[in-house]
């Protein structure tokens, strides 16, 4: 009987050692839930530029040709429009990651969404870029690197049309 006792205390003191060390935690103990910083305003991208944020605004295509002569022609350019009218930019309008999925775009027009990625308070300046975008997207700020895009509130699937 001493030896099972003595075995069942061994046995148990490991255990309790073990569990001390951290090799029995949970996942939600493993790491803190990194909160980021939110971006609201223009402000708030000046402050936080070349930053990992977090961005809520809406999804809507951008027109970004210098001269407008036409209704809007979107070609895959993407902002979030913030609530005080600020666009940001997924990505320089000019780089490839800028044109975005169609299925993306479908899923997403004109909802609330949340992206996380790095932020930028305005366009890289080279003369290419100056010379494909108007001063207005040039000053824009925009997100790259990218890490996730959801929705906040998604909206019910749209009901097919009757025949």
């Amino acid at each position: 009987m001493k030896k099972n006792f003595n075995a069942l205390s061994i046995v148990l003191f490991i255990l309790l050692g073990l569990g001390s060390c951290g090799l029995f935690k949970s996942k939600e103990q493993e790491k803190p839930k990194e909160v980021l910083p939110k971006v609201e305003s223009i402000k708030d991208a000046t402050d936080l530029n070349n930053k990992r944020v977090v961005v809520e605004g809406v999804y809507t295509p951008v027109d970004i040709r210098l001269k407008k002569t036409s209704s809007p022609v979107y070609t895959g350019q993407i902002a979030l429009k913030l609530p005080e009218n600020t666009l940001v930019f997924l990505y320089p309008p000019t780089s490839p990651e800028a044109k975005r999925p169609k299925a993306e775009i479908k899923e997403m027009n004109g909802q609330q969404v949340r992206i996380v990625g790095m932020i930028f308070k305005n366009m890289p300046t080279s003369d290419a870029i100056k010379a494909k975008l108007p001063p207005a997207i040039i000053a824009s700020p925009y997100l790259t690197y990218i890490e996730k895009i959801e929705l906040v509130n998604p909206l019910p699937p749209k009901k097919g049309r009757k025949k």
